[in-house]
């Protein structure tokens, strides 16, 4: 029984770990950032750069070198598409698709 229950817990400890792979290294990726502010109602398309690290975006970079952060943004989980959303601390959302190289 003992050999049993080590065998299904070192099962759950490796499913645990599993890396998801989202297709995208960690580095830095010309994006299309689709930005909503819900308390105006404008919208906006920007092409941005963004961080990308273990699939996450993690950083929106501007072109005047302002940018949103883990002090503005949590990290946004970015699928096999390269999409992800975010919302930042003033509440506004911000759509990502990263543009993959042809």
């Amino acid at each position: 029984m003992t050999k049993l229950f080590l065998v299904v817990a070192i099962f759950f400890q490796l499913s645990f770990n599993t890396h998801y792979d989202c297709g995208f290294d960690d580095g830095k990726y010309d994006a299309t950032v689709k930005y909503y502010n819900p308390k105006t109602n404008y919208t906006a398309k920007y092409d941005l750069t963004v961080d990308v690290e273990d699939c996450q975006v993690t950083v929106i970079h501007f072109p005047k070198g302002g940018k949103l952060d883990n002090t503005h943004i949590d990290p946004a989980d970015l699928d096999e598409d390269g999409d992800a959303t975010a919302t930042d601390d003033r509440y506004r959302k911000w759509v990502i698709h990263i543009d993959k190289p042809e």
